[in-house]
């Protein structure tokens, strides 16, 4: 055995070292990796087309710089084999491949030796050289990155020729406009090398630039300056670099700027003036402005389900002002979201400004293409990344639109900016990452929604699917599933689906009959979010908008599913009816398959059943305003969610009207029984960071130094136990679920705190909410030593569609304090313990976008609370905040946001001095030590404000600058006695790794306070927001 293992080597070494046998040579003699050759070996052996004859010679034919022993070592058509047709065909088409070649031709000939082959190739030519000739200001290695040309590559005259004007451009971003460049060489296909010659010319600058012909009191020149990118560098030196296409640009933005102000005969031009070296010019802009166009009339062709006074109501544009482009455009999209609102999602608006012969005077005519009323049909979540564990549920539950109802833009994007707040999911405007919620008119999509007539399905091979969808066109009974996109996984990699089907249990028929869930993967589900009675009738006696409140329907409407309506013997739902469509009440229910099935099933009906679908009617009245008034219609006895069937319950008896058309599809495009079609509603999210494990140490003006050792997770899920190691690393232990769990330890000098808390705002995915903390404090004041034992509870109830929350609270503590200050009464009287009990109820509402980091909505908090205890007294307090968005870069980032808040607090005369209201520092008043801009002991009343300017400083929003204003005053009555302004700057530094509060770093210098006030004008502060 030995001697055999021995002589195979041997024979594997003559073999590599023989003609053509291993790795083929580099010119430098160490084999060369070539990528064609590993990824596509040869195959070995010859083929059924091998014959006895052998080849004799293999001659390479126009190769100049490629050896042609490098050329035979690529083939496997060899000297002293057989000749193989088919093994020199695969030679040629792998030569043919690599980059060496522009073509291979294979000849052979039968000789007296054997068969001779010869290869002729045509060589793709190379660059053997780069140069730049004639350049001093540019240096080689910026022109080499410019033209993206690098040597080795195959000579292109297109590439060479793009590489010129690289250069040429290069040259006028930097200042050269008259700059010159030539191809020497690399113009020609056999050229060896590229050669370019510059000449630069004379750097120019900018001296000045003028405007004439502007009315300055329509625009002047400072105004215009800010329209154009040509302007003088900062002091002459930094910038100002004379570029002739951005000139050219600059006319452009002029003339639109004018156009879209209704100068519609606007023309501008320009001047230039050299001095006498060259190297600085002025430039004038030529102003023709012409006469401004004023709108004489406002029209609307195509409407007729909203009157034309109706959508005049928001216009911007109105008859009798000067035409603008701006308002034109907002009022387009005024008008589409009117639609919009009222279901009509595809509606099409289209402005046309229409010149009379009058002069200065135009017509604005809005065709308006009203298309159908549509309704919300299936949901669709998609959660990006190779391992998302956030739930469905978890997005959904953020959502105001449900299946049935109709399909409201304004609903569509309060669901969108819920997900950005949540925190739960990336939101990156710079990256144009962010939740994203679209529609569109469903397709058959056998991948989302599969029939079967009771078999499970089980993969995602092509014959599987080819026959669901042969199964989806046989008549007979129809299974509908819901199933995963992704390939099933191993055995034991089974976690929970989590599936929602929006037909509500209290109108279920017998013959509609739920089959238990099974193990399956949750990935890229198609789902469609649970709906109860309640819901259903919420959405259909839904307020309409403020702003829509005067809209008027012409005379001829007819109000579908906005509210319920008389004249039937049943009314159904005012959302609109089921997915799936009702089946006969009194057919039998089916048994469930014997085999395990995928998610939740559900049977449908059988063939030439009579299929019942009651249609409400709707009386023909006038609507004088919009929304109609309740008493327009008679009230049907079935409006409240009361009066819906309990689960399991049969259909009310409705007249026999059986139908001889069944939908054979049910999905997609179910019409509803409003007679409304759906769409379906897919919402695109990412995950977000969600979990910080923090140890570090923290400095705070108001606090002193303060350790940290934290674990904080926004996406927890209590009931996502790990079943195996796998489920830690990937991340998906314990996580998913949208509740938020905080453990912190935070020792200091001056403050210590060790807290534990569990928010759920769903719980079992309702609109219930529930809040657990226990916390540990002690500080230590001026006065007093204090120490806080205790823990809260909150159960809230949220209106999601309006943003609105409600929760009720408790709070009890054991409150100790100690070393107080002998001259401070009211100190002295609370020494020792204090138990606090406080219940209170609070009412939020929120629309911001992000809670940390908010451009845009605002907050509202009122908080009522009874505490008894050691005292007993009542307090009251109101947290308002208004976030404006004035200005933003055109991909959403870079922010200019205005900040308005305003804090308002009573509390009853016999508040202890450890419960009273307090102002001074970082998250009351800034310019103020901490509780320095308040009476010693606190006071009963609080009247606070803030005016706060936020501008990006860095172009990755890092780093913010802000102006300031903090205003207001602690008084021991509700009065003022003491007025605190105190104006500042400062900046917000953002450091992801330190989690969404930014580094806030303020100064602030009061201008009016009382004389017993400590002042403090700078403020540090880590992780706190005010």
């Amino acid at each position: 055995m030995c001697l055999a293992g021995v002589l195979s080597l041997a024979a594997f070494a003559a073999y590599a070292q023989g003609p053509g046998g291993g790795l083929p040579s580099s010119p430098s003699g160490r084999p060369a990796i070539m990528p064609e050759t590993i990824a596509t070996p040869a195959p070995s052996g010859p083929s059924l087309l091998a014959g006895e004859e052998l080849v004799s010679d293999i001659i390479v034919e126009g190769n100049k710089t490629i050896p042609a022993a490098k050329i035979t070592a690529q083939i496997s058509t060899r000297v002293g084999r057989p000749f193989d047709s088919a093994a020199l065909a695969r030679d040629v088409r792998k030569l043919a491949s690599m980059p060496w070649f522009v073509s291979v031709r294979p000849y052979s000939k039968k000789t007296d030796a054997g068969r001779e082959v010869t290869l002729r190739v045509v060589e793709r030519t190379t660059v053997r050289y780069i140069s730049y000739l004639g350049n001093s200001k540019l240096k080689d290695k910026k022109l080499a990155k410019e033209t993206g040309l690098k040597e080795g590559a195959a000579v292109d005259p297109y590439l060479v020729e793009d590489g010129r004007r690289k250069i040429l451009a290069a040259y006028s971003d930097g200042g050269f406009p008259n700059a010159q460049v030539t191809i020497l060489e690399g113009d020609k296909p056999d050229d060896r090398g590229i050669v370019y010659v510059i000449n630069e010319g004379v750097k120019q600058k900018i001296w000045s630039v003028r405007f004439e012909g502007n009315d300055s009191d329509f625009a002047s020149d400072r105004r215009l300056k800010t329209r154009v990118s040509t302007k003088p560098g900062y002091f002459y030196l930094i910038g100002g670099k004379f570029n002739r296409e951005a000139l050219d640009a600059d006319v452009r933005k002029l003339t639109e700027y004018y156009r879209a102000f209704g100068f519609f005969q606007a023309e501008v031009g320009r001047t230039l003036e050299f001095n006498d070296s060259g190297e600085w010019v002025t430039v004038r802009f030529v102003i023709h402005e012409g006469p401004r166009y004023e709108v004489r009339t406002v029209r609307y062709v195509g409407n007729e389900k909203f009157s034309n006074d109706s959508l005049s109501l928001g216009s911007k544009l109105p008859q009798g002002e000067f035409f603008e482009q701006a308002k034109m455009n907002a009022d387009v999209e005024w008008l589409k979201e009117v639609y919009g609102s009222q279901g009509y999602v595809f509606a099409d608006v289209r402005a046309e400004p229409v010149f009379l012969e009058e002069p200065g005077k135009i017509d604005l005519v809005y065709h308006v293409d009203e298309g159908k009323k549509w309704r919300v049909g299936r949901v669709f979540v998609h959660i990006d990344g190779e391992n998302p564990h956030t739930r469905i549920q978890t997005a959904l539950n953020r959502m105001s639109l449900r299946p049935g109802e109709i399909m409201d833009i304004r609903e569509l994007r309060a669901s969108e900016r819920r997900l950005q707040a949540s925190q739960l999911f990336l939101s990156d405007p710079a990256r144009g990452i962010s939740p994203k919620i679209t529609y569109r008119i469903p397709e058959l999509d056998e991948s989302e929604f599969v029939a079967s007539n009771g078999d499970a399905i089980r993969g995602q091979s092509p014959e599987e699917e080819s026959w669901i969808i042969a199964q989806l066109k046989r008549p007979g009974r129809r299974l509908y599933q819901a199933f995963t996109k992704d390939a099933q996984p191993a055995a034991n990699d089974t976690p929970q689906v989590d599936v929602h089907i929006d037909l509500p249990d209290g109108t279920l028929p017998p013959d509609l009959r739920r089959l238990p869930p099974v193990d399956a993967p949750q990935r890229h589900q198609a789902f469609k979010p649970p709906i109860t009675e309640r819901d259903a009738w919420q959405s259909a006696n839904r307020p309409v908008h403020d702003a829509y409140a005067g809209l008027s329907l012409p005379d001829s409407a007819v109000v579908r599913g906005q509210s319920p309506q008389g004249g039937s013997p049943y009314q159904q739902p005012a959302y609109g009816g089921m997915l799936p469509r009702a089946t006969n009440p009194g057919s039998a229910p089916v048994a469930a398959p014997q085999q395990p099935v995928q998610a939740v099933q559900y049977e449908q009906y059988e063939p030439n059943m009579p299929v019942y679908d009651p249609q409400p009617t709707y009386p023909q009245q006038p609507t004088p305003a919009f929304p109609p008034p309740a008493a327009a219609y008679p009230q049907a006895p079935a409006t409240s969610p009361s009066d819906f069937g309990s689960a399991g319950a049969p259909y009310p008896s409705v007249p026999a009207a059986p139908s001889t058309t069944v939908d054979p599809y049910l999905f997609p495009n179910q019409n509803f029984a409003t007679g409304d079609p759906a769409v379906d509603i897919h919402v695109q999210l990412a995950e977000a960071q969600t979990g910080r494990f923090m140890v570090g140490v923290g400095l705070n003006s108001d606090a002193g130094v303060v350790g940290q050792i934290m674990v904080d997770e926004r996406n927890f899920n209590w009931k996502r136990v790990p079943t195996s190691w796998q489920d830690v690393v990937n991340g998906t232990a314990f996580r998913g679920g949208g509740q938020s769990f905080r453990i912190e330890a935070a020792p200091g000098t001056q403050v210590q705190r060790y807290l534990m808390s569990f928010t759920n705002p769903y719980v079992f995915d309702t609109n219930i909410s529930m809040s657990l903390s226990g916390s540990y404090y002690t500080r230590q004041y001026d006065d007093w030593q204090e120490q806080r034992l205790g823990g809260r509870i909150s159960y809230g109830y949220q209106w999601t569609e309006n943003d609105l929350s409600a929760r009720l609270t408790y709070r009890g503590e054991n409150v100790n304090i100690s070393n107080a200050s002998a001259d401070l009464p009211e100190a002295v009287a609370v020494e020792g313990d204090n138990s606090l009990h406080g219940f209170g109820v609070v009412v939020a509402n929120d629309t911001r976008n992000n809670p940390f980091f908010a451009t845009s909505g605002h907050y509202v908090e009122m908080q009522v609370e009874q505490v008894v205890g050691t005292f007993v007294y009542p307090r009251a307090t109101v947290d308002a905040r208004k976030y404006f968005l004035l200005n933003e870069r055109p991909d959403h980032s870079g922010r200019h946001v205005l900040v308005a808040q305003t804090r308002l607090g009573f509390s009853g005369d016999d508040t202890p001095v450890y419960d009273r209201f307090f102002a001074g520092g970082y998250s009351t008043m800034r310019g103020f030590d901490f509780r320095g801009a308040s009476p010693r002991a606190g006071g009963d009343f609080m009247f606070l404000n803030t005016l706060e300017y936020l501008f990006p400083l860095t172009a990755d929003d890092m780093v913010n600058g802000v102006c300031f204003c903090d205003f207001g005053t602690v008084e021991d009555s509700v009065k003022i006695n003491d007025w605190r302004v105190a104006p500042g700057v400062g900046l917000r530094i953002q450091v992801p790794a330190m989690g969404p509060a930014p580094i806030a770093l303020d100064f602030a210098w009061p201008v009016a306070r009382a004389d017993t006030d400590e002042l403090q004008v700078f403020t540090f502060n880590v992780g706190f927001m005010r």
